[in-house]
């Protein structure tokens, strides 16, 4: 059952979380769920997504909008549309909110590429948390 909560989240809102997790996607999906992922990502329909709607859902409660999140996901894995990119595996990505709060403000002041360099740098940085971030991965 989807979380009560998403029904509270604009529509628009709930269309593009849906869309801009078809392009990074936090869990491992099968070929046939990635193409009904996209199909309802396509319709802006969360049914049957509960566990994607959770996954927003967290990242919404630490201040994240889909947008924030998208550009997180890009800057951190290096480029933007990975996803839909010929050949290229749509792996999970998993990173913690709580660890990447500060990525909303920060990135309404810097370019992605900078907010992501200033939070590696931070003395709380989640780079230890993942790979790639700020050493040439």
């Amino acid at each position: 059952m989807t979380d009560p909560r998403w029904q509270t989240l604009p529509e628009t809102t709930r269309i593009r979380w849906i869309r801009v997790l078809d392009d990074y996607n936090p869990i491992a999906l099968t070929p046939l769920s990635r193409i009904a992922l996209r199909t309802l990502a396509t319709q802006g329909n969360a049914d049957g997504l509960a566990r994607l709607v959770a996954y927003a859902l967290g990242w919404h409660d630490w201040g994240f909008a889909p947008d924030d999140w998208w550009m997180l996901m890009s800057a951190h894995l290096g480029h933007a549309h990975r996803a839909t990119q010929s050949g290229v595996v749509n792996a999970p990505v998993a990173l913690a909110p709580e660890d990447w709060a500060r990525w909303p403000e920060l990135v309404r002041e810097l370019s992605p590429l900078e907010a992501l360099a200033q939070l590696s740098a931070s003395a709380d940085s989640p780079e230890g948390k993942i790979s790639g971030v700020g050493n040439g991965n």
